[in-house]
């Protein structure tokens, strides 16, 4: 979830979650996050969750399943910083 005190960006925010909002909804979000700033702090978060990933993965012996999981997680972060 977004830090913010806006009502209206956090409602949006939900909608987003819930795979119900428009797609100016989602202009409107992603201006406000651009705007405040928080493009950084969601990076910053998106490397945490694929760091955690990798470690609970780490625990499984290796496999196609696994090499196929660890390569997504990769696709996925690099997809969002280009």
């Amino acid at each position: 979830m977004i830090k913010t005190n806006n009502e209206e960006m956090i409602e949006i925010a939900k909608k987003v979650k819930a795979g119900e909002a428009s797609r100016g909804e989602i202009d409107s979000l992603v201006r406000f996050t651009i705007d405040n700033q928080d493009i950084e702090y969601a990076y910053e978060m998106m490397g945490k969750y694929a760091a955690q990933a990798q470690e609970i993965l780490n625990q499984y012996p290796d496999s196609d399943v696994k090499t196929a999981l660890s390569n997504y997680i990769c696709f996925v972060i690099q997809r969002n910083k280009q």
